[in-house]
């Protein structure tokens, strides 16, 4: 696949994948989680195997217990793909939520964030979005990392302009809070 918005080689990969990029950017939040589904560090982020149900079924447990009202707002039909991204000052990515960006210079890895969409050239950034913030404000270095991204033709949520779906409001804040 060419690329698109600076993301490239994408290939398609598990949800399980995804889940576990997720709970590993949330880990330092999210210890005690691991130990109620049942799941040690090990077995949920350090060695997974994503062929083990049993593991999976606890590393999605876990994700829908800190996540639950984003992630499950995902449509089901969502295909989803890992790959390459190439942040640039000119790439352009919707941030899930709104930031004071008050956030300190210093290097930042891009590493695992995860987007979705309708197509590669607005998607929606799922996790990741303070150090996508803290990226913006060290000035848009040029990095490369390993991303992953959801496609579907589905509308969702939370993703600006799919707003018809008839739910509630979108809670604010998050269960950390």
């Amino acid at each position: 696949m060419s690329s698109i918005n600076g993301f490239s080689n994408l290939e398609p990969c598990s949800v399980h994948e995804v889940v576990h990029a997720w709970l590993a950017a949330e880990a330092p939040l999210i210890e005690r989680q691991f130990k109620v589904a049942g799941l040690g560090r090990r077995l949920a982020l350090d060695a997974p195997d994503f062929t083990d149900r049993q593991q999976n079924q606890k590393r999605l447990r876990t994700l829908f217990g800190i996540r639950r009202w984003l992630w499950s707002e995902i449509p089901p039909d969502t295909g989803w793909y890992k790959g390459r991204a190439l942040f640039s000052a000119n790439q352009r990515v919707t941030r899930a939520w709104s930031f004071d960006d008050q956030f300190k210079p210093g290097a930042v890895s891009l590493y695992g964030l995860i987007f979705w969409g309708h197509a590669l050239d607005a998607p929606l950034l799922l996790e990741g979005n303070h150090r996508y913030s803290q990226w913006v404000v060290n000035g848009r270095p040029d990095q490369s990392a390993t991303v992953y991204v959801g496609l579907s033709p589905s509308n969702y949520r939370f993703f600006p302009g799919d707003d018809e779906i008839p739910y509630g409001p979108i809670p604010s804040g998050s269960f950390y809070e």
